[in-house]
């Protein structure tokens, strides 16, 4: 079985790439991404959905935050100060000054804590039948799973994979980097490729068309079949370096349940 992995270092990056590359071969008069209704992908045109990239898919940023679950923001500080005495420090302390001790100054120590890291990678797919609602329904889990790791302390890196599917011979796998660990969670900019059917409706049978490695005629009729969380070919190309996999598969057996979801995967 071939596997063909692209991966984009930023949505920048992606959307560039699929605006400069023409049909492949294999795909040459395929057009799903530009002439796909809007009922099935969610804009009106490719133009839209690359708009809703570059500037966020605002119209459901209330139903996101109002879906997300905030956890206790006071938990788990990554820095705690520790005031001590030393030779040099902004004030005077007092005792020690009187009794000539040269440790006469107060200071403030940083102590550096050691932080956990997670990367996660969205595993973002639906079959034809799947609504719009779902794609939102699930990245506000997502979300919600980078929201509440993040307030507890830890530090959180997100891929999504926008294009995974499966044909006879071959696999075809899409990711691009949307959060890095130093990056905090801005939903405007993540809601788009988190939240919108056109990230995989659109970028992601745009990927397909213009992909130059990917051989297997059997992709132009009906773009593959989408490879679910449970399959060791799709963990192995996307998750083989200890990142967390998460696709709507995990989110429903967990009935979209971000706690769930954290405690299944151990990531607490």
């Amino acid at each position: 079985m071939n596997i063909v992995h692209e991966h984009f270092k930023n949505l920048h990056e992606l959307m560039t790439t699929l605006e400069k590359r023409p049909n492949n071969s294999i795909m040459e008069y395929k057009y799903a991404s530009i002439e796909e209704s809007a009922s099935f992908t969610g804009t009106q045109s490719y133009k839209e959905a690359e708009q809703l990239m570059a500037h966020g898919y605002t119209k459901i940023l209330p139903e996101i935050k109002k879906g997300m679950v905030q956890a206790n923001a006071s938990t788990s500080p990554m820095q705690r100060r520790r005031v001590t005495t030393g030779v040099q420090g902004y004030a005077p302390h007092v005792p020690n000054a009187i009794q000539g001790l040269p440790n006469s100054m107060i200071r403030t120590e940083s102590q550096m804590q050691k932080v956990k890291t997670v990367s996660i990678v969205y595993a973002m797919a639906g079959m034809a039948n799947v609504p719009l609602s779902e794609f939102i329904k699930c990245g506000i889990v997502v979300l919600s799973i980078v929201n509440k790791l993040e307030l507890s302390g830890c530090r959180v890196a997100l891929q999504v994979a926008f294009k995974h599917s499966k044909v006879e011979n071959e696999i075809a796998i899409a990711t691009v980097n949307v959060k890095s660990y130093s990056e905090h969670l801005d939903l405007q900019k993540l809601s788009f490729p988190i939240a919108h059917t056109s990230m995989f409706r659109r970028f992601g049978f745009k990927w397909l068309e213009t992909s130059p490695d990917i051989t297997d005629r059997g992709h132009a009729s009906g773009y593959g079949r989408t490879i679910h969380s449970d399959s060791k070919q799709l963990r192995n190309a996307i998750a083989s370096n200890g990142e967390i996999l998460i696709d709507a598969l995990i989110i429903q057996k967990n009935k979209y349940d971000a706690d769930a979801i954290i405690k299944s995967l151990e990531l607490n």
